[in-house]
């Protein structure tokens, strides 16, 4: 009865429809943009279950101008960088900072919550997880050796008593990872709450950084676990030794940890009263509306693709074409080639981990493999019944590498851009022929040709 009448109460309150309006006002003509953000998948449900227990709203305290400040910066930035990304941070602080101005102060847990639901935060989570995973494997069957239970591994694969065990994506914590994470918010909030006390920026990461090791280490017995016990992918064991490894190698040490970082408060509790919403609420509704619907983002950093490379590719033997991600797709009976490029340092790249998926491939036996003394990241992608040999990585007319900060940093202090070069055919022996061939040291002028005049006048598509 008591939410019932708090509720009636909010309702007859004429300052709460002008924030759900100003909120409305703002989201529903962005909801096509934002659906490209929006995953339905069992993190969102996860994140939205977790919610109450992690945001807080202080009706007592007046709203701030940061969320305010956050979102004209990151829709700025949008305009000029074409980080789709930052429409995510514009957009979702807009609608934070109308929640401060109309119900009351947010707590500063909201900020890493919106981090961890941001599609940066799965972007890294996939794309530097993948080396991870491919460590977290060789940990695992060196482990079992130690202990005396003979294993082998190849990439992603662990091969044990005769059978193979494949250490995907699910496996190497990206549910896990953003669980972990959520879970870790809701502890901060709840010792927050027990001891009157407001976590800092600061401690709030270093907490966060502790319990991403805790996660890597709830992975790695996870994996061992899942091996000993021969529990299939899927089955209820697997899910049981996922969730019992969660709760004993990283919520039990938080639940033991968190607390003792904090003391509890002797500081009378400082409020600001709140005032009534300005028109500057009003004003930055207006102002949001017309930059995200009535003035599209133009980047004019990211130029066309014949403008932005020095040259245009061609090899023997395919036929070349635009694709839609401003790159190039190279095609013949037995391959298929990607070349995309890296336009700034600061960019997501198309990543094959995440583009081949978006088209509904699962990947499997993940791996390094030294191809005439380079590396390059090699899997075995999946759908219904075809199967195909993929092999990815980057490199510029200097050099060549499969590290995600190496080839970052090379561009940001002035090396030449960089191109992901992904290759996949049916066949694992072309796949090692074709990546022969496009390896720096391998490429002649006859083999790869500016190709300007064969191409005349050909557009980004």
């Amino acid at each position: 009865m008591k939410y019932l009448e708090r509720l009636k109460v909010s309702l007859s309150n004429p300052q709460v429809w002008m924030g759900v309006s100003a909120i409305l006002l703002v989201l529903l003509p962005n909801l096509s943009q934002l659906k490209f953000y929006l995953l339905l998948d069992s993190n969102f449900y996860l994140a939205m279950a977790l919610a109450p227990f992690i945001i807080g709203i202080d009706s007592r305290v007046k709203g701030r101008m940061l969320y305010a400040w956050l979102s004209l910066i990151n829709l700025v930035l949008w305009h000029f960088l074409g980080v789709q990304t930052l429409f995510f941070f514009g957009l979702t602080c807009a609608l934070l900072f109308f929640v401060e101005q109309f119900f009351g102060r947010l707590n500063l847990l909201t900020l890493f919550f919106l981090g961890l639901c941001s599609p940066l935060a799965t972007y890294v989570f996939k794309v530097f997880g993948f080396p991870i995973r491919l460590t977290l494997t060789q940990w695992a069957t060196s482990f079992l050796d130690i202990i005396g239970l003979t294993a082998s591994s190849s990439g992603n694969t662990i091969m044990y008593l005769g059978e193979e065990f494949t250490v995907e994506s699910a496996c190497s914590g990206l549910k896990m990872v953003i669980m972990g994470l959520l879970v870790c918010l809701v502890i901060i909030r709840k010792t927050e709450k027990e001891r009157a006390i407001v976590s800092g920026f600061f401690k709030t990461t270093g907490i966060l950084l502790v319990a991403a090791f805790l996660i890597i280490i709830t992975n790695l017995f996870r994996i061992i676990g899942l091996i000993i016990m021969k529990s299939p992918e899927g089955s209820f064991s697997h899910e049981c030794i996922g969730l019992l490894s969660l709760a004993v190698y990283t919520i039990v040490p938080l639940l033991w940890l968190v607390p003792r970082l904090y003391k509890k408060s002797s500081q009378p509790e400082r409020l600001i009263p709140r005032t009534k919403t300005s028109i500057l609420a009003w004003a930055t509704t207006f102002v949001l509306v017309a930059a995200l619907v009535f003035h599209p983002q133009q980047s004019v950093f990211m130029q066309p693709l014949t403008k932005t490379l020095d040259h245009d590719y061609t090899l023997p033997g395919y036929t070349r074409s635009t694709a839609d991600f401003d790159g190039y797709k190279l095609e013949k009976e037995n391959a298929l080639l990607y070349v995309k490029p890296c336009f700034n340092f600061w960019r997501a790249d198309h990543n094959p981990l995440i583009c081949w998926k978006g088209s509904g491939y699962t990947f499997s036996r993940e791996r390094i493999e030294i191809v005439e003394g380079a590396q390059v990241y090699m899997a075995t992608l999946s759908k219904g019944d075809q199967q195909i040999h993929t092999a990815w990585w980057y490199q510029n007319e200097n050099e060549m590498t499969v590290d995600q900060l190496h080839w970052r940093w090379k561009m940001a202090t002035g090396a030449p851009a960089f191109e992901l070069y992904n290759v996949s055919c049916t066949d694992n022996a072309e796949l090692r022929t074709e990546i022969l061939k496009l390896l720096p040291k391998t490429l002649t002028d006859s083999d790869l040709k500016h190709s300007e005049k064969e191409h005349p006048g050909e557009s980004n598509s």
